[in-house]
């Protein structure tokens, strides 16, 4: 029936849009911090979490500096948006 593709494209339109939004809003700079450092310390015993950052590294191709970039501007996400559909 399509759902699940359905499903999975407002995901994508989501998640892409919530990092637009933490990359250009003033308020949300402690996240914009954690969102682009890296932890220090040793990593935990078992499977690796996968994050939505990563997510949306691996469905569009590039890397984190790169969505960083696009996000900062309302105009390439909106078309990284429609591109989606």
């Amino acid at each position: 029936m399509g759902k699940e593709r359905e499903l999975i494209k407002t995901i994508k339109k989501r998640k892409l849009e919530y990092l637009g939004h933490i990359m250009r809003g003033e308020k949300y700079r402690l996240l914009r911090l954690i969102l682009e450092g890296k932890m220090k310390g040793k990593r935990s015993v078992g499977r690796r979490r996968v994050s939505w950052l990563h997510n949306l590294r691996e469905w569009y191709g590039c890397g984190s500096a790169d969505l960083f970039r696009a996000a900062a501007d309302r105009n390439v996400i909106a078309d990284m948006v429609s591109d989606l559909r």
